[in-house]
């Protein structure tokens, strides 16, 4: 226990006063009284064994003696030590790691800068017997240093070496607040504990102490002459059966004439034809601190528009350059600015993927190529479609068909499945072929309702062949009963609980079995059946990915049309990702390209890339926030002491209530 007011203990005087006025006082009373009375107290004293009157005036002098001492506590403000004022200099220092600070003057980094400067820091407080904590401010910023003093030093000089030498500063955006949020444990210990931010962000407020000082010491590490070019985004749009390019650029820091170049690799190209290169350029003022975009359109979609916007530049394009494919697009800036990092961007969504599509019919009709054809637009940008409808009257070779991704049987079925593609059979007639070899269903003839029409109830209304379609809303009036293996997961039931719509989802089988002709039904005007193949595309080819440009940190969701699915980066051959679940995802930290290969279930290999770019808020080498946060409170006696006080008060109160108890037994 220590005392915040030593003086209070003059209180104790009040003892010496007490035993005074014990001293002094009268041992007798004169009272008048009846003769009767001291026959009673002369028959009370002759019943009692043990004298007690000595003993309660001890304790009653006791409780006044406590009571007072209670007292003088009080006026001495007693408390209990929790913590005690560091008698050294302690640091907190935290180094901005976000992609802007690559930006480089002289071949020297800002993060190279800020570490530098810390080091010194560092050397000057150690030096003093000190203590210092490092924090790295990344993404999800964690301790370099915690509390490290003097016998540290050299380990601590070491570690913010490899800072620069690992090349440790991020690609991504650096979550300051978090970082501010780890020096409240430090500043709670020690609330004197200096904190200092090297970044090259400005913040327009830093919260302030009582005293007017700053709770944290912004140190920006940014040089006045440096300046960033940058391609913020860059993106394609398939328009009129052409692509129009659209691309962001800024200039942070200048205003500079700069000139964009875009390099198309593949451009025309298809299935069997790699395409040509073609190149464009546009020159461009970027104004300081202002984005611009530059648009190649196709020239007869500029003529109809009516009129440009300020911040748009177009570039029109005649027919020899236009693109409808490509492989790749290469947009770049030559230019020698401070940050390098943001002056090139990739497009890879220009290459379509050909899907061969076979159809087959000994009653053809239009309805199916139709439905189709609907989907070729619908996949325009993604896929190629090929269809190949085989004429009637084709003998089925003696091998089975093979060669296409997705095959179409209407009232018939074949001699042997295919193996290396997605089977749908719609209204498999037995009266027509026998169910194939494999096939693992077992057709039983045809039923119907006299003519009337029943309405299809769902087995599984959350499988995604059934997303988009209400099973109560279609009607059949006669079916084919089939009876599934094992292999199968019937999706929609007649209401007497017999499968119509089943499908199978194996390793080595892709098969969606529709057990009526949509002749007898009304799927062709709700047009549920283009809905349907439109789930079995996207059940059975997911796209891999939702997009051809990420940012760095950025979680990206993949699926795969196969087993497994490889992912690496153009900078680490080594660094090889392999999944096996899917949807799976994963987040890539750093920039550039990356490769994603799969070999489908029927055995075709596929590849796709995609580009991954430094956000666009951190080209923004001059980039101003509002305020940062505050982790300090101030310093109060709380911080240090626990108060006794109100534990010393309670025991007074009890002590008074005791010697008040003890008066009324001496009188009673």
């Amino acid at each position: 226990m220590t005392l915040l007011t030593p003086l209070g203990l003059l209180g104790l005087i009040g003892i010496i006063v007490l035993i005074i006025i014990y001293i002094i006082k009268p041992n007798y009373q004169q009272k008048v009284i009846s003769s009767t009375y001291v026959w009673k107290l002369s028959l009370k004293y002759r019943k009692k064994k043990i004298p007690v009157n000595k003993l309660r005036n001890f304790l009653i002098i006791l409780c006044q003696i406590l009571i007072l001492t209670a007292a003088a506590l009080i006026l001495a403000e007693p408390v209990q030590v929790i913590k005690q004022k560091a008698d050294h200099r302690e640091v907190i220092a935290i180094i901005d790691s976000s992609a802007s600070m690559r930006t480089e003057t002289g071949g020297e980094t800002r993060f190279e800068r800020a570490v530098n400067l810390v080091s010194e820091l560092t050397d000057d407080v150690m030096g003093n017997s000190g203590t210092v904590s490092v924090i790295l401010a990344n993404e999800n910023p964690s301790f370099l240093a915690e509390r490290y003093n003097g016998d540290n030093r050299a380990v601590l000089l070491d570690e913010l070496s490899l800072l620069v030498d690992d090349d440790v500063c991020s690609y991504g955006v650096s979550n300051i607040e978090s970082a501010i949020v780890l020096c409240e444990d430090i500043l709670e210990d020690n609330p004197e504990a200096e904190v200092h931010l090297f970044t090259d962000t400005t913040y327009k407020y830093v919260p302030k102490k009582k005293n007017g000082d700053s709770v944290i010491n912004v140190v920006n590490v940014s040089d006045e002459e440096e300046y960033n070019v940058a391609i913020l985004d860059a993106y394609s749009v398939y328009e009129d059966n052409f692509y129009t390019f659209y691309i962001d650029v800024a200039c942070y820091g200048q205003e500079k004439n700069v000139t964009v170049n875009v390099s198309i690799t593949g451009a025309n190209g298809d299935g069997e034809f790699q395409g040509t290169e073609k190149d464009y350029s546009h020159s461009v003022l970027l104004s300081r601190d202002k984005t611009k975009r530059i648009v190649f359109i196709n020239k007869d979609l500029y003529q109809d528009m009516e009129s440009e916007q300020e911040d748009v530049e177009y570039y029109p394009l005649e027919y020899d350059e236009r693109v409808f494919s490509y492989k790749e697009v290469f947009v770049y800036i030559v230019e020698d600015d401070s940050f390098q990092d943001d002056n090139n961007f990739l497009i890879y969504d220009g290459g379509k993927e050909v899907v061969k599509i076979m159809y087959k019919s000994p009653i053809p009709n239009q309805f199916f190529p139709a439905v189709i054809q609907n989907l070729r637009s619908i996949y325009k940008d993604k896929w190629d479609f090929w269809i190949t409808e085989i004429k009637v009257g084709t003998e089925e070779p003696d091998q089975g068909y093979s060669g296409f991704d997705f095959y179409f049987f209407e009232h018939e079925m074949p001699k042997k499945m295919p193996t290396d593609g997605i089977v749908f059979l719609c209204d498999p007639d037995p009266n027509r072929a026998p169910p194939p070899q494999k096939a693992d269903f077992r057709v039983e003839g045809q039923y119907h309702w006299n003519g009337n029409s029943v309405y299809l109830q769902a087995e599984d209304d959350k499988h995604p062949l059934l997303n988009f379609i209400n099973p109560s809303t279609i009607s059949i009036s006669m079916y084919n009963r089939i009876t599934y293996g094992s292999s199968y997961t019937p999706l929609l039931l007649t209401p007497d609980g017999k499968p119509v719509l089943a499908v199978c989802d194996e390793p080595d089988a892709k098969i969606v079995v529709l057990g009526f002709s949509v002749h007898y039904s009304n799927l062709a005007i709700n047009e549920g059946i283009a809905v349907l193949l439109y789930n079995v595309f996207e059940y059975f080819m997911p796209s891999t990915v939702s997009s051809n440009s990420f940012e760095i940190n950025e979680q990206i969701t993949l699926n795969a049309r196969g087993r497994e699915l490889y992912v690496s980066n153009e900078y680490d051959a080594e660094d090889l990702m392999v999944f096996e679940t899917f949807p799976a995802s994963f987040t890539a930290t750093m920039p550039g390209t990356y490769t994603l290969s799969q070999t489908t279930f029927a055995g075709k290999p596929i590849e796709e890339k995609i580009f991954v770019r430094i956000p666009a808020s951190e080209s923004n080498i001059w980039d101003t926030e509002d305020a940062l946060g505050n982790p300090f409170k101030e310093i109060e006696a709380i911080d240090y002491f626990n108060d006794l006080m109100k534990f010393v008060a309670l025991a007074m109160v009890i002590i008074l209530f005791i010697e008040w108890w003890l008066h009324n037994r001496e009188n009673g």
